[in-house]
């Protein structure tokens, strides 16, 4: 009885060390495979950059030979640009605009002179309002234009904030969209990175604070941090000297009586709208 318990345990070692062994072989095997695969999309992904540069270096070439001569480049009668209509988005057109003038590689400084005689309609007139010396800054053209058309730089950030990811888009899609939204919000290329870095934590600021307080700092627009706390702390001492005003009327009995009597003795401004107070107790008090 105990040789055969010996037997049948040696015979599951046996069974159990050649399992392992299948075992081994199987997972350095899949191993094996994995690290194929991985080398021939490498080989895949190699073989396609190579192509796709060899096509790009052709292009170039070729743009290089049909390119005009450097002095025939200073003449604007080579310009082929489409005039502005009403039908076109203006954020769309300035952005055409500009991947033009940046693949002909203008210099920034020629941009509004190349620019100008495509704009029509509310797009024109802004930039024929414009003085001497701001018509020839591309940026402030650029500002006043989409300023004509109300758009700045809190639209651009509620667009952003606002955008949803659409199946019908996809995520490439959705990604690019929300990227140059981020873009057309932060202007990196106007901006350093702190003050970027302001830009991003005044918003963040405003949207933690309480309802009427944010609301009453959306209102003045406040450009810097500093401005903008400066306003809600106006707003929460207001508030204060609002509700410690009423706390004083309600403690005094014969607060209603001087006040009616100060109101009799003076009938034309019960006639004017408190326009103050009641600013001060509807719009300041929680």
């Amino acid at each position: 009885m105990v040789l055969k318990q010996i037997e049948s345990d040696q015979k599951h070692k046996v069974e159990e060390q050649r399992w392992r062994q299948d075992e081994a072989k199987r997972r350095e095997e899949e191993q094996r495979r994995f690290q194929q695969e991985v080398r021939e999309h490498r080989e895949e992904m190699l073989r396609l950059q190579q192509m796709q540069h060899k096509q790009l270096a052709e292009i170039l070439q070729a743009w290089k030979e049909q390119s005009p001569k450097p002095q025939e480049t200073t003449s604007l009668k080579d310009l082929r640009l489409t005039k502005l209509t009403a039908e076109d988005d203006i954020e769309s057109y300035i952005t055409m605009f500009e991947r033009v003038a940046k693949t002909c590689l203008w210099p920034k400084d020629q941009w509004v002179v190349r620019l100008a005689p495509y704009l029509t309609g509310k797009a024109q007139k802004a930039y024929s309002s414009l003085n001497a010396r701001d018509a020839q800054d591309y940026d402030y053209v650029k500002d006043a234009i989409f300023h004509r058309y109300e758009l700045n730089v809190e639209t651009f950030r509620q667009r952003f904030r606002a955008y949803r990811y659409s199946n019908f888009d996809g995520p490439r899609e959705a990604y690019a969209q929300l990227h140059e939204l981020l873009l057309k919000w932060i202007q990196p290329e106007r901006k350093t990175g702190e003050q970027i870095l302001e830009m991003i934590a005044l918003e963040q600021f405003i949207e933690i604070l309480p309802d009427k307080v944010k609301l009453w700092v959306q209102e003045h627009r406040p450009e810097t941090s500093t401005k903008a706390i400066s306003l809600a702390e106006d707003f929460l001492l207001a508030r204060r000297e609002a509700e410690q005003r009423i706390t004083v009327r309600n403690k005094t009995p014969s607060a209603k009586r001087a006040a009616a009597q100060s109101k009799s003795s003076r009938p034309w401004r019960s006639k004017m709208p408190q326009l103050w107070e009641s600013w001060t107790y509807c719009e300041i008090l929680p």
